[in-house]
């Protein structure tokens, strides 16, 4: 019954995402954004960097941060921590 309804909120939200994503790569390409001004700038000055190991998808890592840390602002504290726990678990995983 909610299946549809989840699947149009996931869908929307990647949509956001992906234009959040487009136009800080846009903004940086231009030369508009001199430095890292919020946290997606600081993700992508780390996907860019040398440290981040290209095992996914780099769009996709930001994207799914991104979703982890708005997802974390609405829950407890121990729900964080399985989450992290189990985000950690995915990126090390080599599937």
């Amino acid at each position: 019954m909610y299946v549809k309804a989840m699947k149009a909120a996931a869908k929307e939200m990647d949509s956001v995402m992906v234009s959040l994503l487009e136009e800080h790569k846009e903004m940086r390409a231009s030369g508009l954004a001199a430095g890292d001004r919020d946290f997606m700038d600081v993700m992508l000055s780390f996907i860019e960097s040398d440290q981040f190991k290209e095992l996914h998808d780099k769009d996709t890592v930001i994207k799914a941060t991104l979703l982890f840390v708005v997802l974390a602002s609405t829950i407890g504290p121990l729900h964080v921590t399985l989450l992290a726990m189990r985000l950690e678990a995915m990126v090390n995983s080599k599937s």
